[in-house]
């Protein structure tokens, strides 16, 4: 059965209507047609009819907020933005339209009434870091604090995850610091400064100095300053990690540069046992000049931090014993001699043997003639050959051994002056191993 065409308009019609009701622009639309057509004093009617009617709905009001806040009526405004949190109390959109325009308009305690409720809800890092300097502006740190303490560490800037983490370890929770700052970009391989070194120390200081040294080799490969290198290699001495201060000291560096640095600042701060462990790691593979520049530098720190004595006594280790080592022996006292002179190796010189002298003929010439033995300060001398590392030292002793053998190459001569000191025969050693052989 057909249908009655009656029947068909009808419906046709009925649907018409309907869809001209709906295409019937509402408030909302047409207070925006009004104010893009220039026509705000219209608009403002609209919205000004609409809301004496109870009729101005939440998007309504969010649009008479903004024509208001356009045409320069800030209380008006204002009225609209509360109007519309009380109807939708977590619309995160308008609340930070909110928090912008109290801040705009410098009501700060309503701007942080906006960002308190936003962070709440779903606050970004941005919100984050404006409620809490604004907290910290107006003297209330322990609300800066919780601020940045109860946001996720994700939603922090580098920035904000600093000053948590300077917070947290200012009240002795290193741990939770280190976490604050694990993963930053401002203590990534490339990073140095304050976060990078704030991380390393809250690590050592949590007991986690093994991953302190880990990460800290890392940065030493991938280029980190030597200064840096030195201030962490510090905290994990001072913390009672040696081993893991040890390890990174001696990291490989991209540059060669060499521990130096690093030993004179840990005997400056009281760990001169440290410095000469890190010393001695230094002279596995070292040939004669690094040896005696570090033994130089071991030689300076000692004298520089009162630790005079335990620099003779390594002398006497050095000579004699399990761990004798001729060569850092001589070096070592040949280092001394240079700055102190006699008098500071005087206690060792009887562990100072002919064997141990050759290894530094120079110095082992020096002492001969302070003892008044010519002879072997000759064949030390012979013994010398040109030294490639120290030709001006080698020509000083020899000119203050005999300054005419210096000019001319003729044989060896010197004759005592009444003002030289008596000779003792416990100061003499035989330069020549024959001779020490008979005796």
């Amino acid at each position: 059965m057909r249908p009655s065409p009656r029947l068909v308009i009808a419906g046709l019609a009925l649907l018409s209507l309907g869809a001209g009701l709906l295409l019937v622009p509402g408030t909302a639309e047409r207070l925006t047609m009004l104010a893009r057509d220039g026509r705000v004093a219209s608009a403002a009617a609209l919205g000004e009819a609409a809301s004496n009617a109870g009729g101005a709905e939440p998007p309504v009001l969010a649009r008479l907020f903004e024509l208001d806040r356009s045409e320069g009526d800030p209380a008006r405004a204002e009225a609209r933005l509360l109007d519309f949190l009380r109807e939708r109390p977590d619309d995160t959109a308008m609340l930070r339209k909110a928090a912008a325009f109290f801040g705009d308009s410098r009501n700060f305690p309503r701007q942080r009434d906006m960002l308190e409720r936003l962070t709440a809800i779903d606050g970004t890092g941005s919100d984050f870091e404006t409620l809490a300097r604004l907290y910290r502006l107006d003297g209330r740190f322990a609300d800066e604090r919780r601020v940045l303490l109860t946001a996720p560490a994700s939603a922090l800037s580098p920035a904000l995850r600093l000053r948590a983490a300077h917070l947290l370890s200012a009240d002795g929770q290193d741990a939770e610091a280190a976490r604050m700052l694990e993963g930053s970009p401002e203590t990534s391989i490339e990073a140095e400064g304050e976060a990078l070194s704030l991380y390393m120390r809250a690590l050592v200081a949590s007991g986690q100095a093994a991953k302190a040294a880990v990460i800290g080799v890392d940065r030493v490969a991938d280029g980190l300053s030597v200064g840096e290198q030195a201030q962490f290699v510090l905290a994990l001495a001072l913390a009672g990690a040696d081993a893991e201060a040890l390890r990174l000291a001696t990291a490989p560096r991209p540059d060669g540069g060499d521990a130096s640095a690093i030993a004179w600042m840990l005997g400056e701060r009281g760990r001169f046992d440290l410095a000469t462990r890190l010393l001695e790691a230094g002279l596995g593979d070292a040939d004669r000049r690094g040896l005696r520049k570090a033994m130089r530098l071991y030689a300076d720190l000692a004298l520089a931090t009162n630790h005079l004595g335990c620099a003779v006594a390594e002398v006497r280790r050095l000579a004699s014993g399990s761990a004798a080592s001729p060569q850092r022996a001589a070096a070592l006292a040949a280092a001394l001699f240079e700055r102190r002179g006699y008098g500071v190796i005087a206690p060792v010189r009887p562990w100072l043997t002919p064997s141990i002298l050759r290894e530094e003929p120079l110095f082992a010439a020096r002492l001969a003639r302070l003892e008044h033995d010519p002879a072997a300060a000759r064949r030390f001398l012979l013994q010398a050959g040109e030294d490639e590392d120290e030709p001006a030292a080698r020509q000083a002793a020899f000119e203050a051994l005999d300054p005419v053998e210096a000019k001319t190459g003729t044989e060896m001569r010197r004759t005592p002056r009444p003002s030289d000191p008596p000779k003792h025969p416990s100061l003499i050693r035989a330069a020549d191993p024959d001779e020490e052989a008979k005796s």
